[in-house]
Protein backbone atom coordinates (compact mmCIF):
# COMPACT_ATOMS: atom_id res chain seq x y z
CA UNK A 1 0.00 0.00 0.00
CA UNK A 2 1.64 3.30 -1.19
CA UNK A 3 2.23 5.73 2.21
CA UNK A 4 0.23 8.80 2.46
CA UNK A 5 2.06 11.91 0.41
CA UNK A 6 2.60 14.47 3.01
CA UNK A 7 2.38 17.58 1.67
CA UNK A 8 3.37 21.52 3.06
CA UNK A 9 2.51 24.86 3.11
CA UNK A 10 2.75 28.45 4.54
CA UNK A 11 -0.84 29.77 3.28
CA UNK A 12 -3.19 28.75 6.02
CA UNK A 13 -6.01 30.11 3.89
CA UNK A 14 -6.30 27.49 1.63
CA UNK A 15 -7.84 25.50 5.00
CA UNK A 16 -11.51 25.51 5.43
CA UNK A 17 -12.95 24.91 9.16
CA UNK A 18 -16.04 22.39 9.66
CA UNK A 19 -18.62 23.97 11.59
CA UNK A 20 -19.95 20.70 13.28
CA UNK A 21 -16.53 19.90 14.44
CA UNK A 22 -15.63 20.55 18.25
CA UNK A 23 -15.32 23.85 19.24
CA UNK A 24 -11.42 24.70 19.49
CA UNK A 25 -10.13 24.86 22.81
CA UNK A 26 -7.94 28.03 23.52
CA UNK A 27 -6.15 26.60 26.45
CA UNK A 28 -5.36 23.16 24.07
CA UNK A 29 -3.84 25.65 21.36
CA UNK A 30 -1.62 26.97 24.42
CA UNK A 31 -0.45 23.32 25.17
CA UNK A 32 0.34 23.05 21.55
CA UNK A 33 2.10 25.80 20.90
CA UNK A 34 4.02 24.75 24.41
CA UNK A 35 5.09 21.87 23.23
CA UNK A 36 5.75 22.98 19.26
CA UNK A 37 8.31 25.74 21.01
CA UNK A 38 9.85 22.71 22.95
CA UNK A 39 10.29 20.92 20.21
CA UNK A 40 8.37 21.16 16.65
CA UNK A 41 7.50 17.93 15.70
CA UNK A 42 4.48 19.24 13.85
CA UNK A 43 5.82 16.75 10.26
CA UNK A 44 5.35 13.75 12.11
CA UNK A 45 1.51 15.16 13.06
CA UNK A 46 -0.16 15.87 9.95
CA UNK A 47 -3.42 17.25 9.64
CA UNK A 48 -6.17 15.48 7.61
CA UNK A 49 -7.85 17.31 4.96
CA UNK A 50 -10.43 15.77 3.09
CA UNK A 51 -11.12 16.92 -0.62
CA UNK A 52 -12.55 20.58 -0.06
CA UNK A 53 -9.19 20.94 2.29
CA UNK A 54 -11.79 21.00 5.47
CA UNK A 55 -10.13 20.50 8.53
CA UNK A 56 -11.09 16.79 9.66
CA UNK A 57 -8.56 15.99 12.11
CA UNK A 58 -6.10 18.43 13.58
CA UNK A 59 -7.14 22.31 14.19
CA UNK A 60 -5.77 22.78 17.35
CA UNK A 61 -2.33 21.86 15.30
CA UNK A 62 -3.16 23.89 12.61
CA UNK A 63 -4.22 27.19 14.92
CA UNK A 64 -1.03 26.59 17.17
CA UNK A 65 1.34 26.48 13.63
CA UNK A 66 -0.67 29.65 11.94
CA UNK A 67 0.01 31.58 15.53
CA UNK A 68 3.60 30.76 15.59
CA UNK A 69 4.22 31.16 11.69
CA UNK A 70 5.40 27.61 10.88
CA UNK A 71 4.54 25.69 7.95
CA UNK A 72 1.57 23.34 8.18
CA UNK A 73 2.10 19.35 7.13
CA UNK A 74 -1.18 17.88 5.98
CA UNK A 75 -2.54 14.67 4.04
CA UNK A 76 -5.66 15.23 1.98
CA UNK A 77 -7.28 12.25 1.60
CA UNK A 78 -11.39 11.28 0.40
CA UNK A 79 -12.53 11.31 3.93
CA UNK A 80 -15.60 11.20 5.44
CA UNK A 81 -17.16 13.95 8.29
CA UNK A 82 -18.21 11.02 10.67
CA UNK A 83 -13.62 10.51 10.63
CA UNK A 84 -14.04 13.90 13.06
CA UNK A 85 -16.26 12.12 15.51
CA UNK A 86 -14.24 9.11 15.53
CA UNK A 87 -10.91 10.83 15.77
CA UNK A 88 -11.84 12.88 18.62
CA UNK A 89 -13.43 9.92 20.21
CA UNK A 90 -10.26 7.59 20.03
CA UNK A 91 -8.15 10.82 20.96
CA UNK A 92 -10.61 11.60 24.14
CA UNK A 93 -10.99 14.64 23.19
CA UNK A 94 -14.96 14.86 22.71
CA UNK A 95 -17.07 15.56 25.01
CA UNK A 96 -20.65 15.05 24.73
CA UNK A 97 -21.51 18.20 24.39
CA UNK A 98 -19.19 18.17 20.87
CA UNK A 99 -20.98 14.83 20.24
CA UNK A 100 -24.27 16.74 20.24
CA UNK A 101 -23.40 18.85 18.12
CA UNK A 102 -22.10 16.96 15.54
CA UNK A 103 -25.16 14.66 15.08
CA UNK A 104 -27.44 17.99 15.29
CA UNK A 105 -25.28 20.30 13.28
CA UNK A 106 -24.38 17.44 10.28
CA UNK A 107 -27.14 15.16 10.29
CA UNK A 108 -30.28 17.07 11.76
CA UNK A 109 -31.30 14.09 13.37
CA UNK A 110 -34.26 16.48 15.58
CA UNK A 111 -33.59 14.36 19.16
CA UNK A 112 -29.78 16.03 18.86
CA UNK A 113 -31.04 19.35 17.81
CA UNK A 114 -33.19 19.40 20.40
CA UNK A 115 -30.57 18.98 23.24
CA UNK A 116 -28.13 21.23 20.99
CA UNK A 117 -30.50 24.50 21.50
CA UNK A 118 -31.62 23.01 25.31
CA UNK A 119 -27.69 23.05 26.14
CA UNK A 120 -27.72 26.50 24.85
CA UNK A 121 -30.47 27.62 26.20
CA UNK A 122 -29.74 26.66 29.83
CA UNK A 123 -26.03 26.33 30.07
CA UNK A 124 -26.21 22.69 31.15
CA UNK A 125 -23.79 20.15 31.73
CA UNK A 126 -24.79 17.27 28.30
CA UNK A 127 -25.10 14.76 31.58
CA UNK A 128 -27.23 17.69 33.41
CA UNK A 129 -29.35 17.42 30.45
CA UNK A 130 -30.13 13.65 30.14
CA UNK A 131 -30.43 13.64 33.73
CA UNK A 132 -32.89 16.59 33.78
CA UNK A 133 -34.82 14.75 31.29
CA UNK A 134 -34.70 11.19 32.60
CA UNK A 135 -33.82 11.41 35.77
CA UNK A 136 -30.65 9.50 35.23
CA UNK A 137 -27.48 9.54 33.28
CA UNK A 138 -26.14 5.99 32.86
CA UNK A 139 -23.35 4.50 30.90
CA UNK A 140 -25.78 3.06 28.37
CA UNK A 141 -26.80 6.61 27.61
CA UNK A 142 -23.82 8.01 27.23
CA UNK A 143 -22.58 4.98 24.77
CA UNK A 144 -26.10 6.16 23.01
CA UNK A 145 -25.39 9.64 22.57
CA UNK A 146 -22.26 8.65 21.39
CA UNK A 147 -23.67 6.36 19.08
CA UNK A 148 -25.99 8.68 17.57
CA UNK A 149 -28.52 6.39 18.51
CA UNK A 150 -30.04 8.34 21.63
CA UNK A 151 -33.78 8.99 21.25
CA UNK A 152 -35.61 12.27 23.44
CA UNK A 153 -39.46 12.00 24.38
CA UNK A 154 -40.10 15.02 22.27
CA UNK A 155 -43.66 15.03 22.40
CA UNK A 156 -44.00 14.64 25.95
CA UNK A 157 -45.61 17.22 27.87
CA UNK A 158 -43.32 16.86 31.10
CA UNK A 159 -40.00 17.74 29.10
CA UNK A 160 -41.13 20.76 28.46
CA UNK A 161 -42.21 21.41 31.72
CA UNK A 162 -39.05 20.42 33.47
CA UNK A 163 -36.78 22.39 31.11
CA UNK A 164 -39.18 25.82 31.89
CA UNK A 165 -39.20 24.71 35.59
CA UNK A 166 -35.45 24.99 35.33
CA UNK A 167 -35.09 27.97 33.59
CA UNK A 168 -37.32 29.60 36.20
CA UNK A 169 -34.87 28.44 38.40
CA UNK A 170 -31.58 29.13 37.09
CA UNK A 171 -32.83 32.22 36.60
CA UNK A 172 -33.61 33.04 40.07
CA UNK A 173 -29.69 31.88 41.07
CA UNK A 174 -27.93 33.89 38.18
CA UNK A 175 -30.28 37.05 39.45
CA UNK A 176 -28.79 36.49 43.06
CA UNK A 177 -25.57 35.63 41.50
CA UNK A 178 -25.44 32.28 43.80
CA UNK A 179 -22.15 30.66 43.03
CA UNK A 180 -20.42 28.05 42.15
CA UNK A 181 -23.09 28.37 39.32
CA UNK A 182 -21.67 24.51 38.17
CA UNK A 183 -23.06 23.28 40.76
CA UNK A 184 -26.29 23.22 39.54
CA UNK A 185 -25.49 22.17 35.64
CA UNK A 186 -24.29 18.75 37.02
CA UNK A 187 -26.54 15.75 36.86
CA UNK A 188 -26.47 15.53 40.39
CA UNK A 189 -28.90 18.76 40.72
CA UNK A 190 -30.73 18.38 37.75
CA UNK A 191 -31.41 14.90 38.57
CA UNK A 192 -32.41 16.05 42.29
CA UNK A 193 -34.57 19.31 40.43
CA UNK A 194 -36.29 16.89 38.55
CA UNK A 195 -37.28 14.46 41.79
CA UNK A 196 -38.74 17.94 43.48
CA UNK A 197 -40.80 19.02 40.98
CA UNK A 198 -42.34 15.53 40.26
CA UNK A 199 -43.77 15.22 43.52
CA UNK A 200 -47.81 15.25 44.05
CA UNK A 201 -48.48 18.11 45.34
CA UNK A 202 -45.28 20.35 44.20
CA UNK A 203 -46.15 24.16 43.55
CA UNK A 204 -43.80 26.13 41.40
CA UNK A 205 -44.99 28.81 42.60
CA UNK A 206 -44.47 27.82 46.51
CA UNK A 207 -41.37 26.73 45.84
CA UNK A 208 -39.98 29.96 44.63
CA UNK A 209 -41.36 31.63 46.83
CA UNK A 210 -39.85 29.86 49.52
CA UNK A 211 -36.26 30.03 47.60
CA UNK A 212 -36.62 33.44 48.34
CA UNK A 213 -36.72 33.32 51.36
CA UNK A 214 -34.19 30.26 51.99
CA UNK A 215 -31.90 30.71 48.58
CA UNK A 216 -28.98 30.79 51.14
CA UNK A 217 -29.20 27.13 51.82
CA UNK A 218 -28.20 26.16 48.20
CA UNK A 219 -24.96 24.65 48.75
CA UNK A 220 -23.09 21.94 47.00
CA UNK A 221 -24.20 18.43 47.80
CA UNK A 222 -22.31 15.47 47.45
CA UNK A 223 -25.16 13.42 45.56
CA UNK A 224 -28.46 13.69 44.11
CA UNK A 225 -30.27 12.16 47.05
CA UNK A 226 -28.92 14.56 49.48
CA UNK A 227 -29.82 17.72 46.73
CA UNK A 228 -32.92 16.34 46.58
CA UNK A 229 -33.37 16.07 50.58
CA UNK A 230 -32.20 20.18 50.04
CA UNK A 231 -34.48 21.41 48.05
CA UNK A 232 -37.04 19.57 49.78
CA UNK A 233 -36.14 21.33 53.04
CA UNK A 234 -36.29 24.26 51.24
CA UNK A 235 -39.69 23.88 50.21
CA UNK A 236 -41.34 22.50 53.30
CA UNK A 237 -40.10 25.21 55.60
CA UNK A 238 -43.10 26.95 57.12
CA UNK A 239 -45.19 25.24 54.81
CA UNK A 240 -48.56 24.63 56.18
CA UNK A 241 -48.49 22.10 53.01
CA UNK A 242 -45.91 20.34 52.66
CA UNK A 243 -44.37 17.66 50.23
CA UNK A 244 -44.37 14.12 52.07
CA UNK A 245 -42.06 11.91 50.44
CA UNK A 246 -42.48 7.91 50.65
Amino acid sequence: MQPPNILKTSDYSIFKNVSFNRDKNEKHIRNVIKMINKENLLHLHPILVNKDMEVIDGQHRLEAAKELGLEVFYIQSDLSYEHILSSNLIQKNASLVDVIKFYSLKDQIPDYVFLHKALSDYKLSAKGLIGLIFGSCSPQMVEQIKDGKFRVPLNESYLIRNLEAYGKFIGFVQEKKIRPYSMFSNNNFTIAFRNLIRINGFSEQVFMNKLDMRWFDLKPQINSKEWTRQLIAIYNWKNQNPLEVA
